[in-house]
């Protein structure tokens, strides 16, 4: 196969792998083990698996809807176009659907390891660029309203959109560098 690592291309490569990849390199350095079941890859790519950091959703589902089994249909659907780590993201709601996302998505992750954080989009973010987030639930940032979305979803929330120039957005990134979260 044509191997695209990330740092080369390799385009007769082949890949040695069990729950990891053991080897990688050009079919000229291939030696075979005993073991080894051999799949010919002749015509295809290989390429790292995608991590998708802003999924709304996708297949019909919708992360804001928290139903944990719809998240994992959908996880996995999206595995079989070749995700490989997914933020689940919610957009500015009410705090109530934005609690009921939280658990969701928490419940979706115990099992689903594809799940890797979670994108909370909104609703810290300014009115002037909104764009499709609806303004009624635009807020300024809260760092207890965060704190609670955080716990709710397991400690899961690793990356935010929200309005740097909100005078009271320094409190807010502290908390978010304290916690992990990629503001």
């Amino acid at each position: 196969a044509v191997i695209y690592t990330g740092a080369e291309v390799i385009k007769n490569g082949y890949i040695r792998f069990g729950k990891s990849i053991e080897a990688i390199g050009n079919m000229a350095d291939y030696q075979a083990e005993a073991d080894d079941d051999i799949v010919i890859a002749t015509n295809k790519i290989v390429v790292p698996g995608f991590i998708d950091v802003h999924s709304h959703g996708g297949y019909g589902f919708d992360a804001m809807d928290g139903d944990p089994d719809q998240i994992d249909q959908m996880v996995n659907k999206m595995v079989l176009e070749g995700i490989t780590s997914l933020f689940p993201t919610t957009m500015t709601q009410s705090n109530e659907k934005l609690d009921h996302a939280m658990r969701g998505i928490a419940l979706a992750a115990e099992k689903n390891p594809v799940i890797q954080g979670i994108h909370l989009e909104g609703p810290f973010i300014a009115a002037i660029f909104k764009g499709a987030q609806p303004e009624k639930y635009i807020k300024d940032p809260d760092v207890a309203l965060l704190d609670n979305w955080n716990k709710l979803s397991g400690n899961r929330v690793k990356l935010i959109t929200y309005a740097p120039e909100d005078t009271v957005a320094r409190a807010f990134e502290n908390y978010c560098l304290t916690h992990h979260i990629v503001p």
